[in-house]
């Protein structure tokens, strides 16, 4: 039972399937023979009619155009623009009336296509449906005393009031053009626009006072130049969408609300209106694009303003935003742009480099309103600027950069980093371990080394609890404290305190016109350096001496990083060093001043002066720092100060032969003198050269080796021990580890002599004493000696000789036959010579 009711139903639906598809290809055919009925008809229609339909189409198009229209062909076709039969008018050229001066077509094609309403031509309307103008040109141009080739459409048009809705260009469904170069020339303006069109269709669509149009457009982009002056918008670049413009005929204002647009594949989202009024027509323009990259947005720009773009490099995409509206008539209509970073991109300037920034940026052309638009009156204002610089955060809260001709950048700076985070930004030189820095500055100049002008850099960096070690040396800094002011293109220290080697010392610095040779000539930086301190312990600085050439910066590394040690090793320091209290090893001194000029390892020392040993000290010079040893020169100025004390810290100015141990008094003396120091700042023997032009008062010679040599040879009752004099003066020349002793009275309690010659740690000791007989006339104690003059004779006297012996430096011996004369009288006075060579 169940079979047989399946059994059935099939069959029955079968049968009823296949009268269905009967009924639908009965209906299929009656269709398509109604149609190719009509449209044989109409076919027919048309070939009949030909010239009647020809004529009125021409007539239609003559209506419209004030000028010279020349067709070639004129035919009838069918099948190109299925469903509608169109006229093809073959090779059609448009000219105004004044195409012999300007050589512009306006028109040229190599088919227009009219489609023809049959209807209407039957009802005596307007025929026109679409028009399609195919492989050819459309140049409008206008000259420069203000004549437009559009002058042709003007003259032929009936009064508005008289207007029939049928012949108004509206009633046309549809206009496209394919394959067709269009340029828009202004050259009163400097205006030209060129357009390679592939398609552009628009079907339009009226409604009371608005007509829609329906727009289909692919066009390359040859040229958008509003100023050619001021270079091509979108060069080269393919321009395509599907979108509706709507125009109210009644307010003859043309706008579109959020068409999207593909620019060089980039959608663009573009709100417009324009207010086609007679005086004065306006016009709004609103652009947005989401996630376009920096590079691709360059592109679409004029090459001057990309140029000025190129001076940064971001690798994230931008959501971009412009604004432009004002007269139409304008040449340089006012743009405003606002652009912000989708995710934290790198950011590369001349100026400096970041990572993970993120801003908002402005542009516009009129920063002065009044004045023309152009790249000297144009602005980029950053707001909410945060990034990283080599990992330190900055913010910064206005970024702008004004006259884009010779951009001009103008910002702050404000973070809080840790000072170890600056190790490796700003050179070798210098090495923080630990500290803060607060950084608050304000910087306005160039943003690029081919900009010439001036740069200002404006705040404070305030330093605490800082360690610093400046390598080329190894001299640590600790418990930095204070404030580096930078006032216009000058750099500051202000009070600022730190530990040097165990001294508390406080250091205030001017560096004039840093800002502005530090890029260019290090070399004229002139850092002017003053440090105080309550006391003062120089001993330890002598390291500076071991200084390690190969930790020096290289004078010709120009890198951004290096431009610190540059200046800190090619700039001039002028260093200006007070304290109450003074020590260098043994050494002390009051009321200490040293002022000094550093120049890479070359310290002018300007002026030393000091109260020491009840007297004072003044001196100038300078100091070669070299590998190994350290050439010195000075001239010193020594004013009653213990003379046992001066030979002490001066090392016994490098010989062993009178040294401290065995002299007092108190001393006067000019000092001229050179030597070399090894790297513990002490004198290397036998390298003192100079002249030394003394006065001693109060003078005593004590356990003096060559005077009680004398004693042993004529006077072996007097005690030698200790010898007071009357004052002493003479002018020594030192030079080789010997000393010259011009002829010198010594006058004693104990004896008088007339001493000369040469003291020499080498070996090479000469030396006459003249004893005259009136010594042998024993001295009391009340005796006081005078002096008679290094001219006097001394009467008859005896004479010893001196010279070193076997292992004794010196050994006296009677020179009976006054050798040492006879030597003298022969040769030139040594000690003459040897002065004459030190000067």
């Amino acid at each position: 039972m169940q079979l047989h009711y399946f059994t059935h139903h099939f069959f029955m639906t079968t049968i009823s399937l296949k009268k269905t598809k009967r009924f639908t290809w009965i209906f299929i055919k009656v269709v398509l023979i109604s149609f190719i009925i009509i449209f044989t008809a109409l076919f027919v229609y048309v070939k009949v009619n030909k010239q009647k339909i020809i004529t009125q189409a021409i007539q239609t198009l003559n209506k419209e155009v004030n000028g010279k229209v020349t067709i070639e062909k004129v035919d009838v076709v069918f099948f190109k623009t299925f469903p509608w039969v169109s006229v093809d008018m073959e090779t059609v050229v448009v000219q105004d009336s004044l195409y012999n001066q300007h050589r512009h077509n306006f028109l040229s094609s190599a088919h227009i296509y009219i489609s023809i309403n049959l209807l209407k031509i039957l009802k005596g309307k307007n025929p026109l449906r679409n028009i399609l103008i195919e492989d050819g040109s459309i140049y409008v141009f206008k000259d420069s005393t203000g004549y437009s080739n559009t002058s042709l459409f003007n003259g032929k048009q009936q009064k508005k009031d008289t207007i029939n809705k049928d012949n108004d260009i509206f009633s046309i469904n549809k206009v496209q053009l394919k394959n067709i170069k269009l340029i828009m020339q202004d050259v009163q303006k400097e205006k030209y626009h060129e357009f390679d069109i592939d398609n552009l269709a628009a079907t339009l669509k009226t409604k009371s006072s608005v007509t829609s149009f329906y727009t289909n457009l692919n066009v390359n982009v040859k040229s958008l130049a509003f100023d050619l002056d001021r270079g091509v918008f979108l060069q080269n670049k393919n321009v395509s969408g599907v979108f509706i413009l709507n125009f109210d005929t009644e307010k003859k204002v043309l706008f579109a609300d959020k068409i999207t647009l593909e620019i060089d594949k980039q959608p663009f989202e573009i709100t417009a209106s324009f207010e086609l009024k007679e005086n004065d027509p306006t016009f709004n323009l609103k652009l947005s694009t989401q996630n376009i990259l920096y590079d691709k947005a360059q592109q679409l720009l004029p090459k001057r303003i990309a140029k000025s773009l190129q001076l940064a490099k971001i690798n994230q995409p931008l959501n971009v935003t412009t604004q432009v509206s004002g007269l139409l008539t304008d040449r340089n209509p006012p743009i405003t742009i606002t652009s912000s970073t989708v995710k934290p991109t790198k950011l590369q300037t001349p100026f400096l480099n970041f990572t993970n920034a993120q801003f908002v940026a402005n542009f516009t052309n009129e920063v002065n309103k009044g004045f023309p638009r152009t790249d000297s009156n144009s602005k980029i204002t950053i707001t909410n600027f945060k990034a990283e610089w080599n990992g330190i955060a900055v913010n910064s809260n206005l970024v702008e950069i004004n006259n884009l001709y010779q951009p001009i950048l103008t910002t702050n700076f404000i973070s809080t980093f840790s000072l170890a985070q600056l190790n490796g930004l700003i050179g070798k030189a210098l090495n923080f371990t630990s500290g803060n820095a607060n950084l608050n500055l304000t910087y306005k100049g160039p943003i690029d080394n081919s900009n010439k002008s001036a740069s200002f850099l404006n705040g404070v960096v305030g330093l605490k609890n800082g360690s610093m070690i400046y390598t080329p040396t190894d001299i640590k800094m600790e418990n930095i404290k204070g404030d580096i002011i930078f006032s216009n293109t000058d750099m500051l220290l202000q009070n600022l305190t730190t530990t040097v080697m165990g001294n508390n010392i406080t250091m205030n610095a001017t560096a004039n016109n840093f800002l502005s040779l530090i890029n260019t000539q290090p070399n004229a930086v002139n850092l002017n350096w003053v440090i105080s301190a309550n006391q003062l312990n120089i001993t330890p600085f002598v390291k500076i001496l071991r200084k390690q050439n190969k930790n020096q910066p290289s004078s010709n590394d120009k890198s951004a990083n290096d431009k610190i040690d540059r200046v800190l090793e090619e700039s001039i320091a002028y260093v200006k060093i007070n304290t109450p209290k003074f020590t260098y090893k043994n050494f002390e001194g009051t009321n200490f001043l040293l002022d000094f000029k550093l120049l890479q390892n070359v310290y002018t020392l300007n002026k030393i002066a000091m109260n020491v040993a009840g007297g004072s000290i003044n001196a100038s010079g300078s100091l070669i720092n070299k590998t190994n040893q350290h050439q010195a020169s000075l001239n010193v100025d020594i004013n009653n100060v213990d003379v046992a004390y001066i030979f002490k810290a001066f090392n016994n100015f490098g010989q062993d032969g009178l040294t401290s141990n065995n002299i007092n008094g108190l001393l006067s003396t000019k000092i001229n003198t050179q030597i070399l120091l090894n790297n513990d700042g002490n004198v290397l023997p036998n390298t003192t050269a100079g002249l030394v032009q003394f006065t001693m008062k109060d003078a005593a010679l004590i356990n003096f080796e060559p005077i009680k040599k004398i004693q042993n040879i004529v006077f072996p009752k007097r005690d030698f021990t200790t010898i007071r004099f009357a004052k002493l003066n003479n002018t020594l020349s030192i030079k080789n580890g010997e000393i010259a002793i011009p002829r010198m009275e010594i006058q004693s309690n104990l004896v008088s002599l007339f001493v000369e010659g040469i003291y020499s740690n080498t070996r090479n000791t000469d030396i006459s004493i003249q004893i005259p007989f009136s010594n042998f006339k024993k001295r009391d104690s009340l005796f006081m000696p005078k002096l008679v003059g290094t001219d006097a004779k001394g009467g008859r006297s005896i004479f010893l000789r001196g010279k070193a012996i076997g292992k004794e430096r010196i050994n006296f011996k009677l020179d009976l036959f006054k050798k040492f004369q006879k030597n003298k009288r022969k040769e030139k006075n040594p000690t003459k010579e040897s002065i004459e060579q030190i000067n």
